[in-house]
């Protein structure tokens, strides 16, 4: 018994915990990995170096006509969010318990995705958004206004996807999963100038990419505002 215990108590074991857990709660999680599925009642994790949102507050998204991009999407977000590494969680919002193929648009959480863009002046024609933050950005809670972006935050990038289609999503979202993958030296430190830095060349980089599908980036720290369209 004693040695079983200190087998459960080895490091391998906490590895295992922190990437694959479950919370059986009144509302659907789904987290495989660094992919998180939140319900209405189910709060963003803490205790990640980033935290990418995706944020789906335009009303074209959510009729039975987009069906088939919602589940797109969805399974982008799947794959974006194993590859970003364990140190950084995808959220999407879903606000029923289950999920049925042929309606899936109507399990899309418009409200709390709302909650955030309206907070970030981000208006709904640009949508959907993908929010990426090395900061916690709140549990996000309907009955608590207060957990949305409950401190202001100081750095962060979002990507306006402007209503595009699946196939071009997919490639910004494979080049940003490149970039996170690629930058994670230890002495790196997520708030640092040189990280938000970094961003800003990468999409710079992209310039055409993104200006020939009218997708706009704009990088936010303490010390500066950047668009990259």
């Amino acid at each position: 018994m004693k040695m079983m215990n200190q087998r459960l108590r080895r490091p391998a074991r906490r590895k295992i915990i922190s990437q694959f857990f479950v919370l059986w709660l009144a509302a659907a999680t789904v987290i495989a990995g660094n992919r998180v599925a939140v319900g209405t009642k189910v709060p963003i994790p803490n205790g990640y170096k980033s935290w990418s949102l995706f944020l789906v507050n335009n009303p074209q998204w959510v009729v039975a006509e987009s069906n088939e991009k919602i589940k797109k999407l969805y399974n982008q977000f799947q794959a974006f969010g194993g590859a970003i590494g364990r140190d950084n969680v995808a959220v999407w919002f879903w606000s029923q318990d289950t999920l049925e193929d042929s309606f899936q648009y109507r399990a899309v959480d418009v409200v709390r995705s709302a909650e955030f863009c309206e907070r970030l002046h981000l208006s709904p024609g640009n949508g959907p958004y993908i929010l990426v933050t090395t900061e916690y950005p709140g549990s996000a809670l309907l009955n608590d206004p207060a957990s949305f972006l409950p401190t202001k935050l100081n750095n962060y990038y979002v990507v306006s996807l402007n209503n595009k289609g699946s196939d071009e999503i997919m490639q910004v979202l494979t080049r940003i999963a490149d970039k996170i993958t690629a930058d994670r030296p230890p002495d790196l430190r997520s708030n640092a100038d040189d990280y938000w830095r970094s961003w800003r060349l990468t999409f710079e980089a992209i310039r055409d990419f993104l200006s020939s599908r009218q997708i706009t980036v704009s990088i936010k720290t303490p010390v500066s505002e950047v668009q990259v369209r």
